[in-house]
C-alpha cells in the first residue's frame, strides 16, 4: 500500500509560498507515495496544479471529514496553529509531525503531535524543510513549482496590451498591517522614476489607495491568485514589503526587491535568484517571525527613501538575466 502523507498548510498567501518546496522535496524522495495539501478553499489556486501533489484537500471552516477521508499515515503540520494540528489529529494519521513549541503560531497546536522538531535555520522555509526531514532530505536550493494555466497567462497577456504595460514594474502598496507598508505616495514617486529613467510602465496591484495611482495615470491590476501570479511572472521588476505578492513574485523567478522594517527577512524574506532587500532594522527587531501589528507604518520602513529604493532597482535590473 502507498504511504500517504498530507501537508497541512491552510493559509495565507506568503505563508504557503514558503511552504511549497515541501511538496517537492517530498516527491524527490518519496516518488511512490501519495501526497495531498489541506489549504483553505481561498487559497486552492495556489496548489491545486502543483506537479508533486496527488490530491489537494480545500477546507471550509472547521471542517476535517476531506481529510479524514484521505485517510493519510503522516501529516505535516506546516501551519503550526490549533487549527491545522487538531486538524492532522481528526485525520486519523498515526504520525503527526510539527515544529517545537517555540516555533509554532499557537503554543497550543503542540497537544497533537507525535513529534516535534527543533528546527537550525533561520528562514521559514528552511525550517519547514527540516520538519518534513524524517521523510525527505533538505535540498540545496528549495523548488517552489508553481504553475500558471496557459489561458490564465493569455487573459493578462491581452490586459497588459490594452493598457500599454508589456514593459512592466510591477508595484505593491498594499498589504494585511499598516505597520510593514512603505507609504502609497513613495511608491508613486518610485514608479515615475521607473518610467522615466527605466522606461518600464508601472503598474499597481489594487489595494485602498488605488486612486492616488489611479490619479497619476498608473494603471491598477484587480484580478484574483492565478492573474496575479501570471502578472508577478511576466514584469521585470516587482517592488513591495513583506508580502504574499512579493514572496510568489521571487518564487517565481522575477527580480524583486523587498522593503522591511519590523519584520526580519532573515526568516520571512522572499527566496528566489533574484532578489534584494532593503531592510532598516527596528531597535528590537523579531527574529522570530512575531512583531508588533500597528495601525502606522513602522519608522523603520520610514528610513527608506524613494531614492534608497529607485538606486536598489537599478542594480536588481542591471543583474537580472536578460529577457531579450
Amino acid at each position: 500500500m502507498r504511504q500517504r502523507v498530507l501537508i497541512l498548510k491552510l493559509s495565507s498567501l506568503g505563508d504557503i509560498v514558503h511552504a511549497l518546496p515541501v511538496a517537492s522535496s517530498l516527491r524527490s524522495a518519496l516518488p511512490e507515495a501519495e501526497l495531498a495539501w489541506a489549504v483553505g478553499e481561498r487559497w486552492l489556486p495556489l496548489v491545486e496544479h502543483h506537479p508533486a501533489l496527488d490530491r489537494v484537500i480545500p477546507i471550509t471552516g472547521l471542517s476535517w471529514w476531506p481529510a479524514r477521508r484521505f485517510q493519510p499515515d503522516i501529516t505535516l503540520d506546516l501551519q503550526g496553529n490549533f487549527k491545522s494540528s487538531l486538524l492532522g489529529l481528526l485525520s486519523g494519521a498515526r504520525r503527526r509531525l510539527g515544529l517545537a513549541t517555540p516555533w509554532l503560531r499557537e503554543r497550543a497546536a503542540a497537544w497533537f503531535y507525535t513529534r516535534q522538531v527543533r528546527p537550525r535555520s533561520a528562514h521559514i522555509t528552511g525550517q519547514l524543510l527540516e520538519l518534513a526531514g524524517d521523510l525527505a532530505p533538505a535540498p540545496d536550493f528549495p523548488q517552489f513549482l508553481l504553475t500558471i494555466p496557459a489561458s490564465v497567462q493569455a487573459e493578462t497577456r491581452q490586459w497588459r496590451a490594452r493598457q500599454g504595460t508589456e514593459a512592466m514594474a510591477f508595484l505593491l502598496p498594499g498589504g494585511g498591517w499598516e505597520s510593514k507598508l512603505w507609504p502609497a505616495v513613495r511608491y508613486r514617486e518610485l514608479a515615475g522614476a521607473l518610467r522615466r529613467n527605466q522606461g518600464l510602465a508601472p503598474v499597481v496591484n489594487h489595494g485602498p489607495q488605488d486612486a492616488l495611482f489611479e490619479q497619476a495615470g498608473i494603471p491598477v491590476f484587480r484580478g484574483g491568485l492565478l492573474p496575479l501570479a501570471a502578472m508577478l511572472q511576466a514584469a521585470r521588476l516587482v517592488v513591495g514589503g513583506d508580502t504574499g505578492p512579493l514572496h510568489l513574485a521571487a518564487a517565481l523567478g522575477t527580480p524583486a526587491l523587498g522593503l522591511f522594517g519590523p519584520t526580519d527577512p532573515e526568516r520571512n524574506g522572499p527566496l528566489g535568484a533574484n532578489v534584494r532587500i532593503l531592510y532598516k532594522a527596528p531597535p528590537q527587531a523579531s527574529r522570530n517571525g512575531r512583531y508588533m501589528r500597528g495601525r502606522e507604518t513602522s519608522p523603520a520602513l520610514l528610513a527608506i527613501s524613494v531614492e534608497e529604493a529607485h538606486a536598489a532597482c537599478v542594480e536588481l535590473l542591471a543583474a537580472a538575466p536578460s529577457t531579450a
